[in-house]
């Protein structure tokens, strides 16, 4: 084992994957003055885990959502649709073995929903629209009158009338 170089990787702890169970060498350090350690207080503080713990994606629809693949650990997973104001959840159901989808919508307040005028659409009435049925039938009648010819047309240039 002398022939191979020696690789530490200190972010395991100083593991050598030549010599797997020996403990990394110490390297050389030449000799310091201690620095004087500020005293801490007889409480640890926990150490607290910064990273969350879902997944965040914002997407443009609902089939995004659906489309991509849910974490089978269980950690919820959350797309935001802007445009939609839309946010969808994904968690995989592990009673079921498939993927549980919710959607969250902003619901308006009651002041808001009354301020919206809501459009009913407007009817004539019967005989208002009868009169203009037959309004627009005489029209169409007086058209066709129009077009057709009243009576037979005489040819100037025939040379057969004359003689």
């Amino acid at each position: 084992m002398a022939g191979f170089p020696n690789y530490t990787y200190p972010a395991y702890g100083g593991y050598n994957p030549v010599t797997p169970f020996a403990p990394a060498p110490q390297v050389y350090q030449p000799m310091q003055q201690p620095v004087p350690q500020p005293v801490q207080s007889a409480q640890t503080v926990g150490s607290t885990n910064t990273q969350p713990n879902f997944f965040c994606r914002p997407v443009a629809s609902k089939e995004e959502a659906l489309g991509v693949p849910v974490d089978f650990m269980g950690a919820p997973m959350f797309f935001p649709d802007l445009a939609h104001s839309v946010v969808y959840m994904k968690r995989f159901n592990t009673n079921s073995g498939s993927a549980d989808v919710f959607e969250f919508k902003l619901d308006t307040p009651r002041e808001k929903q009354e301020q919206v005028p809501t459009q009913v659409a407007a009817f004539a009435p019967l005989d208002e629209f009868i009169d203009m049925k037959d309004t627009v039938q005489n029209l169409k009648d007086e058209v066709d009158r129009l077009k057709k010819p009243t009576g037979k047309a005489v040819k100037k240039n025939d040379a057969s009338n004359d003689e």
